[in-house]
């Protein structure tokens, strides 16, 4: 059986009976691309296929983003501290 032609830049989509087909070709395809790949099924939300260190990119920026969310809340809510302060506070911890 010939494989399926990858899927285009425009077209990151591929239902499930297809992506059984050549799994490996699809995961070169997100590797190379760094492009995440849906695998459809039916009528069932779609899987995600993700090169393995854009995966771990995404979930680096979420932390960076949750913690600048964290912050914001602290400033909102007027837990903040000088930079001087703070900076003598975390230079006292090294010191300890």
């Amino acid at each position: 059986m010939t494989p399926p032609a990858p899927i285009s830049a425009e077209d990151a989509t591929v239902e499930y009976p297809l992506f059984r087909e050549s799994p490996a070709m699809y995961m070169a395809q997100a590797r190379e691309t760094h492009r995440p790949v849906r695998v459809t099924f039916e009528d069932q939300p779609p899987s995600v296929l993700l090169d393995a260190g854009d995966f771990d990119a995404l979930r680096d920026t979420l932390g960076l983003l949750r913690d600048v969310a964290r912050g914001e809340q602290d400033r909102l809510a007027g837990r903040v501290v000088p930079h001087d302060e703070a900076r003598r506070r975390i230079l006292a911890r090294f010191a300890e």
